[in-house]
């Protein structure tokens, strides 16, 4: 019997400085770096990336990153039907044991 294959979620990480977040490890993960660290390249990818449904996740790293491109990347990926997620401070916590 064959076993059915786990998808794979397509994670996009948008800021920072192109490191890939220790707690992701192991997933399907691309790196989007901020405009301080790589320039407007970086954010104009990521957008088509997300127009062309290329992506099922994305991360925001609000440290690095201005409010306006929060806010223009939540719009599109509401729009295109990817769940956005703001990362504040050091970055997502692991849960805690119970």
């Amino acid at each position: 019997m064959s076993k059915t294959p786990t998808p794979t979620r397509r994670i996009a990480v948008y800021g920072g400085d192109g490191r890939v977040p220790a707690s992701l490890a192991g997933e399907d993960v691309r790196v989007y770096p901020s405009e301080k660290k790589s320039g407007r390249g970086s954010a104009a990818r990521l957008a088509e990336a997300i127009k062309h449904g290329s992506l099922d996740v994305l991360y925001v790293l609000c440290r690095w990153v201005g409010h306006t491109a929060v806010t223009k990347l939540k719009r599109l990926c509401k729009k295109h039907g990817v769940r956005f997620e703001e990362v504040r401070g050091a970055g997502p916590r692991e849960p805690k044991p119970e």
